[in-house]
């Protein structure tokens, strides 16, 4: 049996130990509770584009809405309210500020929505915003231009074809050829390439009415000067400067853009030979120069005019309003060009005989195709 003394001894070592431990936990120093609270972002999110462009049915549409002045990057992008148009939706991508609206429209109408954004909560409160839309989506067949349509004689040949406007009261006949066509007058380098020739019969003006129509590069390799006019046309040359001069030409007025149903080209005035001569009525002529757009082949035309101020031929007088002719040379010859160009100018297109405007309708007419 234990003594007293070592049972006293085993309370006195508990004690102390309990006491010990107690006085640890006491005075060791609190550990803060951490602050979880995210503080807001005092940036505002931006959202652009600040309207959107109009849509049309059944036409590819796709715009982006960008989100920028974020602390963090943006969550998602959605449609809170209001829809789409049919056909369209707004995609998010993830990793990218912003989101994008795409397809197809398949109604017309006008819609409103909102699109709303939010950002990650990344140590602060995730920003949010909110913007607007309207999207106008249009009728794309009401914006469609309308066909062109050509009325008068049709005519037709070796996939060429145009139409000549009943008031010319003319006919066309049409054949191949090889012959030397304008601006050579005397050829040296031989029958051109094989070309399809429109002879006009029956033209309102006597004098040689016809329109030609080349491979484009087989007429470009006739001739130095050929070769300029091809390039000028497939170049888009305008009406505000002619083309490389012809061989024979010595002036031009009345230039104008013509395109035609599937090329383009400019007319104008002009008249060969001149050589110190007058213009007169029996030379002048109205001619134009094209070519398809896809630059295979190039046409020519040449239709006479008349204008009522000029003389009928060289022996012939000049009438009261036009331009006296006095055998001038040199820079007197200049001149008189220049005014005669000015009158010709200052002359309405309606009012020559046939009217230019009628001419202009008749190859405006034309379209011109491979075989």
């Amino acid at each position: 049996m234990k003594s007293n003394k070592s049972t006293i001894l085993v309370v006195v070592l508990l004690f102390s130990m309990v006491f010990y431990s107690c006085s640890l936990f006491t005075s060791a120093e609190e550990i803060p509770t951490p602050n979880y609270i995210f503080t807001p972002s005092t940036t505002l999110l931006k959202i652009e584009p600040d309207s959107l462009p109009n849509a049309q049915t059944g036409v590819e549409y796709e715009v982006e809405i960008r989100v920028s002045d974020n602390v963090t990057p943006v969550s998602d992008a959605v449609i809170s309210s209001g829809t789409l148009p049919a056909g369209l939706e707004l995609v998010f991508v993830d990793h990218v500020d912003g989101a994008k609206i795409s397809g197809v429209p398949e109604e017309t109408g006008t819609f409103t929505f909102t699109v709303s954004v939010s950002c990650f909560s990344t140590m602060v409160i995730g920003q949010s915003a909110e913007k607007e839309y309207t999207i106008v989506v249009e009728d794309a067949s009401s914006n469609m231009p309308t066909p062109l349509t050509f009325s008068g004689l049709p005519v037709s040949y070796n996939n060429i074809s145009f139409n000549i406007p009943l008031e010319l009261n003319a006919s066309a006949i049409a054949s191949a050829s090889t012959e030397v066509e304008f601006p050579y007058i005397n050829p040296s380098g031989g029958p051109m390439a094989e070309h399809v020739v429109f002879q006009f019969t029956n033209f309102p003006v006597s004098g040689d009415a016809r329109i030609m129509v080349f491979k484009a590069s087989e007429y470009a390799a006739y001739g130095e000067s050929l070769q300029g006019v091809v390039t000028a046309l497939l170049a888009g040359q305008d009406a505000a400067q002619p083309l490389p001069k012809a061989l024979t030409q010595d002036f031009h007025a009345q230039a104008e853009l013509v395109p035609f149903q599937n090329g383009h080209g400019v007319r104008y005035l002009t008249q060969g030979l001149t050589n110190f001569a007058p213009i007169t009525n029996k030379e002048i002529f109205y001619y134009y120069q094209g070519i398809t757009n896809d630059g295979a082949y190039f046409v020519a035309a040449i239709f006479p005019v008349n204008g009522s101020f000029l003389a009928a031929d060289g022996n012939s007088p000049t009438p009261p309003d036009g331009i006296p002719f006095t055998n001038p040379t040199g820079s007197d010859f200049e001149n008189y060009l220049n005014q005669i160009s000015q009158k010709l100018n200052d002359t309405a297109a309606e009012n020559y005989s046939p009217s230019l405007l009628l001419l202009d309708k008749l190859i405006a007419s034309m379209q011109v195709t491979s075989p």
